[in-house]
């Protein structure tokens, strides 16, 4: 195993604030990619993919029509089209995530309208409506990521600097409260808000395992709850802590992109990991260069953070939907005309 970790705060409650590292990981596996033709759909960038049965889903951050597509899978035959932009009933301002329990539970917070909304789809008849929808509460302020926790409960991620996430109800009113920035740099109250801001978690759930994961964006911190009893890990990479620098009273990002997608699995945690520089992306444009967007790794953890092993893709991808039966990662990539791709591994 790659390193050892500590356990931050059990279910008895107790927080060391001391904060394990991995170096590497010892078993590293290349996997190659197996394009999957889509039969219709450009898409502008693909950020996340779903799939459930014969359905899969794929969220297109910046598309000016629809932000959500449904194939056929695996055959990737378009079923159906929703979620267009705008105010209106049925439309959306900024999706962020994709939550796919079946074809009468699909999920995603819009972190402009602050709502959080569930979606139906009928595949045979085409179609899409919106099921219902929930206000996520003030106290998140911009609510980046969400991941459902029980029947009436979500977990959404915090953009304040007052916590890592938050359980929060179909009231929009928080029901708990779980963690803080695991921070190291800048462990004082002043600057969370800013702090918070470039720490940008990713977040996954999974109710069969009562697991939680966060993956930050920026640098390389993992975080593992155990929602349930309290019991909190956190693990540093040797991306460090996200970095960042002010500039007129915003901060800017630095150091190194980060996690990108995070998956709780029943036996696994898994995360797409970039590892790219700013610096090296500035220097690469400074010569013409267009850099690839996206991560080359999808990292392994075991259910308490141990690292297990890292597989090296041959292509950059974003979003992944991991199917622990099948063995096999199905991503989205935006570097490509043809950008689902699958891996066996």
């Amino acid at each position: 195993m790659a390193g050892a970790i500590g356990i931050l705060s059990a279910c008895s409650g107790e927080n060391t604030e001391v904060y394990p590292r991995y170096k590497n990981f010892n078993v590293e596996v290349p996997l190659q990619a197996e394009t999957m033709p889509l039969d219709t759909m450009p898409f502008r960038y693909p950020f996340r993919i779903a799939v459930k049965d014969s359905v899969a889903v794929i969220l297109d951050l910046h598309n000016a029509d629809y932000f959500f597509h449904a194939f056929t899978y695996p055959q990737f035959k378009h079923l159906v089209s929703f979620g267009g932009y705008g105010e209106a009933e049925g439309q959306l301002l900024s999706p962020e995530t994709l939550r796919f329990v079946s074809n009468d539970s699909i999920w995603t917070v819009d972190s402009r309208k602050m709502e959080i909304t569930r979606w139906r789809i009928d595949p045979a008849a085409h179609t899409a409506t919106e099921a219902e929808k929930f206000p996520v509460p003030s106290q998140a302020v911009h609510a980046l990521d969400m991941a459902l926790y029980h029947e009436n409960e979500f977990l959404v991620t915090d953009y304040s600097g007052n916590a890592s996430f938050y359980k929060t109800d179909k009231q929009g009113s928080v029901t708990e409260v779980f963690g803080n920035i695991p921070t190291e740099k800048h462990p004082t109250r002043p600057g969370r808000d800013v702090l918070a801001q470039v720490w940008r978690d990713f977040i996954d759930y999974n109710p069969r395992n009562g697991v939680a994961a966060l993956g930050t964006q920026l640098g390389e911190v993992l975080e593992v709850y155990r929602p349930d009893c309290g019991l909190r890990t956190v693990l540093y990479g040797p991306g460090g802590e996200p970095a960042y620098f002010i500039h007129d009273g915003y901060a800017y990002p630095d150091g190194l992109m980060g996690f990108s997608d995070i998956h709780v699995g029943d036996s696994c945690i898994y995360a797409v990991f970039h590892g790219t520089t700013f610096k090296g992306k500035q220097e690469a444009y400074k010569k013409g260069e267009i850099p690839p967007d996206g991560g080359q790794f999808i990292y392994v953890f075991d259910l308490q953070g141990n690292p297990l092993r890292k597989y090296v893709l041959d292509r950059f991808i974003y979003g992944i939907a991991v199917d622990e039966k099948a063995r096999t990662f199905t991503a989205v990539e935006v570097n490509s005309d043809t950008p689902v791709v699958r891996f066996a591994f």
